[in-house]
């Protein structure tokens, strides 16, 4: 498999090197297909809320349900077509890319500190999660709640009388819940317990460096997912998908040479039983509703989610693709995309009563990427520069 040439070499300076403690690696590559990578996952999740918003989907995707689904719904549903709209791995996805990108610098530095890492992280994660939430509060008070009677989609039934209670706000401190108003943010809980554990997450990535060791790990690594998939743990199975992403950083270089030795006529056809086995899970539930079975779904199907991660970095088709101009926009505006599309599918969703999936993306996709544009340039990126100042600030000063 050819390595990618994709990277970008950011370089940083200090004013006072002898002052400033040790920091990530200050001559680091950035992989750009990975942002592009990023974008595609988001746009898919919005994909998977169009298709909620639709009450024959919702039905159809019911588990158990597969028996009473007409042709058409069940292909939908239970095959590759399920592919543009899955809704839990492109999570997956955020989450192993954000093991692998936050971890990589940090393995490059024998002693890192993190206080600047810490004041300017959360800074970029929450400010434009606050500024999201009122405005998904604004929306849906003036939008969506207007919205008279029942629709078809059981699923677009219950944001239709959100919380709009002062109260529904402190949720936007992650830890204890999720606004109701707007749940995409459940995620951002797990990026923020991440983002806290990070230095223990260096600390094993750097003890996995032997290719026994790392191949131990990250069969325990699938085995805690399982277990917390099995038990309901969302802990338990959510936390081990970021240290994916630092396993992958651990070995970058092995993966990479491991990829040049695939033979040119097999990366394809793997690259594609790789998009594929992201549906793993569907094409189970098409058949049956036993628990085993889909447990082993969804284990495959996150395997998957970071064999896509290698595949961005070392297959150099997909990496161009996902470098061309729309993805790199779709990249760079990923997080954006991610916080605001929510209440636009909710509101064209419920003026449809749940009855059109066509109108809901006719009309909300561009709805979400208008608001999107203009989010990105008032308050994601003047937000990131913001966190880049106090991150150089915290530098100096340490």
């Amino acid at each position: 498999m050819s390595v990618a040439r994709n990277t970008q070499v950011q370089s940083q300076t200090h004013d006072h090197p002898t002052r400033t403690p040790p920091e990530p690696s200050s001559r680091c590559t950035r992989i750009t297909s990975l942002d592009g990578l990023r974008g595609l996952a988001a746009l898919v999740v919005v994909l998977s809320h169009c298709f909620w918003a639709y009450g024959t989907t919702v039905k159809t995707v019911t588990i158990g349900s597969y028996t009473e689904a007409n042709p058409a719904q069940w292909l939908t549903a239970y095959t590759p077509a399920h592919l543009v709209w899955l809704q839990v791995q492109p999570v997956l996805v955020f989450f192993i890319l954000s093991g692998y990108v936050l971890t990589r610098p940090y393995l490059r530095t024998p002693r890192p500190t993190y206080r600047a890492y810490y004041g300017s992280r959360f800074l970029r994660l929450l400010l434009p999660s606050m500024i999201a939430l009122l405005l998904a509060f604004w929306v849906a008070l003036l939008w969506v709640h207007q919205v008279d009677g029942h629709t078809d989609s059981f699923w677009l039934n219950q944001y239709l009388r959100q919380d709009l209670s002062p109260a529904a706000l402190n949720n936007i401190l992650i830890v204890t819940g999720t606004p109701e108003v707007l749940p995409v943010l459940w995620s951002l809980k797990w990026e923020i317990l991440f983002s806290l554990l990070l230095p223990l997450y260096v600390l094993a990535a750097r003890l996995c460096t032997h290719r026994v060791v790392w191949i131990l790990a990250a069969l325990l690594t699938l085995g805690m997912f399982t277990a917390g998939t099995v038990t309901h743990s969302l802990p338990l199975a959510m936390l081990p998908v970021f240290f994916l992403g630092s396993l992958l950083a651990a070995r970058e270089d092995a993966l990479r040479n491991l990829a040049t030795r695939i033979p040119r006529l097999v990366q394809l056809p793997l690259v594609i039983a790789t998009v594929l086995a992201l549906g793993t899970e569907w094409y189970v539930r098409g058949f049956t509703a036993e628990r085993i079975p889909l447990w082993t779904g969804h284990v495959i199907s996150l395997v998957a989610c970071a064999a896509l991660v290698v595949a961005a970095i070392a297959y150099r088709p997909f990496a161009n693709f996902l470098n061309t101009r729309w993805m790199s926009w779709l990249g760079s505006r990923s997080f954006s995309l991610y916080l605001v599309h929510f209440p636009f599918v909710v509101g064209v969703g419920a003026w449809a009563h749940g009855r059109s999936l066509w109108l809901v993306l006719g009309l909300a996709i561009p709805l979400s990427l208008l608001a999107t544009e203009v989010f990105y340039r008032a308050i994601e990126r003047p937000s990131t520069a913001l966190s880049q100042r106090v991150k150089r600030a915290l530098r100096t000063t340490g």
